[in-house]
This record gives C-alpha cells, sequence and structure tokens, in this order.
C-alpha cells in the first residue's frame, strides 16, 4: 500500500466507523493525552495504532512503571489494530549497485490485532473491515520469475501477500517495478473501480492532489 492506498483505507475506515483513531504513538506518552491523525500517512510512522473506539470510551491514562514522567493509556479500546505500513527499499547505502528490478521498491507491510478472542459484535466489525481491505487491494499476482510469460489475473495466483490498488496501477506503469522484490500485476491488470472507489479516490485527490502515493526518489536512477 503507497500513501494513496493509505489514505483510501483511512477515509473507508472512518466512513464506516466515525469513531476510528489512527495514532502513532500510545506509550511512553510525554503528557496525558492523544494526538490523533486524521489518516494513516499523517502519522508519520511506520507502525500506526488504529483504535475503534465508541461513544463513551475515554482513555485513562497513568504514570508509566518505569518511567514516572511518562504516561501509558490503561483502556485500549477493545477492537485495535496494528498497521505496519509500507517501506520503501532506494538502494544500498553504500556504492551503486544493479538491482534486477527498478527503483524504488514497495517493501512489504503488515496488519494484525495480536493473540486475543473476539466476541461476536467485533467479529461483525473484523468483517467489516476485512471487506473493506479486499476492496482496496488484490493478491492476484503475478511471481517475477514469470517476467517473461504472460499471466492473465484469472490464472495469476492468490498470494498471501496484498497490494493496494493504486500501488499495483504504478508497478504496472513500468515492466521492471516489482513490489517486495517478488511479485507484480498480471498482464492483464486492469481496476474498473466501482463507484465507491471512485468517491474515495477523488476525495484523496481533491486534499493531496493527483500525484500524491508514490514517495519521490532521493536519488535519481538510471531507467532502462
Amino acid at each position: 500500500m503507497d500513501d494513496f492506498d493509505d489514505a483510501m483505507l483511512s477515509l473507508a475506515l472512518k466512513d464506516a466507523f466515525p469513531r476510528v483513531l489512527f495514532l502513532p504513538k500510545v506509550r511512553l506518552l510525554p503528557k496525558p493525552g492523544l494526538d490523533p491523525a486524521e489518516t494513516i500517512p499523517e502519522c508519520s510512522r511506520t507502525l500506526v495504532h488504529i483504535w475503534f473506539t465508541d461513544k463513551d470510551w475515554e482513555p485513562l491514562f497513568f504514570p508509566h512503571p518505569d518511567y514516572p514522567d511518562r504516561y501509558k493509556i490503561i483502556n485500549p479500546p477493545s477492537l485495535h489494530l496494528y498497521y505496519r505500513r509500507t517501506r520503501w527499499f532506494f538502494g544500498s547505502p553504500v556504492g551503486e549497485r544493479k538491482w534486477a528490478f527498478s527503483l524504488p521498491m514497495p517493501e512489504r507491510g503488515h496488519i494484525y490485532s495480536g493473540r486475543r478472542e473476539w466476541d461476536e459484535e467485533e467479529k461483525v466489525s473484523r468483517k467489516k473491515i476485512v471487506k473493506i481491505l479486499g476492496r482496496l487491494s488484490s493478491n492476484r499476482l503475478k511471481d517475477w520469475f514469470q517476467r517473461d510469460e504472460m499471466v492473465a489475473t484469472k490464472d495469476a495466483s492468490r498470494r498471501n501477500t496484498w497490494a493496494g490498488h493504486h500501488v499495483l496501477n504504478w508497478c504496472a506503469a513500468e515492466r521492471r517495478r516489482a513490489i517486495e522484490s517478488m511479485f507484480r500485476p498480471a498482464d492483464d491488470w486492469q481496476y474498473k473501480p466501482t463507484d465507491w472507489y471512485t468517491d474515495l479516490s477523488q476525495r484523496v485527490i481533491a486534499d493531496y492532489g493527483q500525484d500524491y502515493g508514490v514517495p519521490e526518489d532521493p536519488r535519481e536512477y538510471q531507467k532502462d
């Protein structure tokens, strides 16, 4: 997921869960208070805490037992996610090297909830979250070793890795671009946006611009 995908995910979650919070930090807080961001990219951290609160929830802060001048929240909401965002690989910091794929390259992110039990209400919410993610991404991906083969979407394997539609469009625009150094969109990749998807993307463009998403390469690389 690039920043554009993350912004779309943020808006979709806010539409479905109006009291969702995107938090860059929930431990060792310098003061007893939360500082939520409007979207996942605005957290400006690799790990984002996504908390699904209700109207009766209020955070309770307590001085950290090991760091008395820092605070922790002792009542996080029962429904919460840890979202480790996609990071971008720009090459080796030591000298210039030749890579089999173009740079920069998106590396794998993760979304997880930790080891816990889910009650029936939380299972319903979890299904809603999974459905949102499924409408923003695809796991039918072409293997890098199939790069010289024509692989249609219907024939592409279902992977454990999911890629956002925006980053898939970015990857498809150049043959040597890869996701996690291993995957590419199928040769006939073409996402037909739904009204729901188009609305989200237009809202992101209105707030951040048409070219928002893929980070600028801090160095210049020669394109083939």
